[in-house]
């Protein structure tokens, strides 16, 4: 299992974001980003991706950072809180608490019902493309019950226990 298949260089997000190289690092820092660096290359994880393409969703739908708020705190009116630039920790493909951690703060989670199922099934859908080993307690986490059986089927993607995790594959 390739740990660096989840990482993104952030020599691509420009093209991505189609944007100038120094915005994509304001837009880091404005979230608390910090790329991991890998030699001369620095790379965004997942978990950030996740971030910034919610950042830029709300900038391109004509919003301003100062207005960003994070969705799970537009009940109260908060606006997103600044983070200070953290060391990132280097990922071994097994963060998907990381995710559900980031997705949470976003306000992927804890939204209507159709939603959380939508973004529960992008973090199967990772799991599945990036073959990371789930953890039981984060299988738990994103499907919701307990697994009583080794190998089940479920939302379009087969479970798979290997001891302590399991690995996710689409069902074809």
């Amino acid at each position: 299992m390739d740990a660096n298949i989840d990482r993104v260089p952030v020599s691509q997000l420009p093209s991505r974001y189609e944007l100038k190289r120094s915005t994509i690092y304001s837009r880091m820092a404005s979230l608390g980003i910090q790329p991991t660096q890998v030699g001369r290359r620095s790379y965004v994880d997942q978990a950030q991706l996740v971030r910034l393409d919610a950042l830029d969703k709300h900038l391109k739908a004509g919003g301003v950072f100062a207005e960003f708020i994070e969705p799970g705190n537009a009940a109260n009116g908060q606006v997103m809180e600044r983070k200070p630039a953290v060391p990132n920790v280097q990922s071994n493909g097994k963060q998907l608490g990381k995710v559900l951690e980031d997705l949470s703060s976003l306000g992927v989670l804890g939204q209507s019902p159709v939603e959380e199922l939508s973004a529960r099934l992008m973090l199967l859908e990772h799991a599945a493309q990036y073959h990371w080993l789930l953890p039981t307690d984060d299988l738990v986490m994103v499907l919701g019950f307990v697994p009583e059986q080794k190998r089940f089927s479920r939302y379009g993607f087969e479970f798979e226990c290997r001891g302590e995790e399991w690995l996710v594959r689409k069902t074809s």
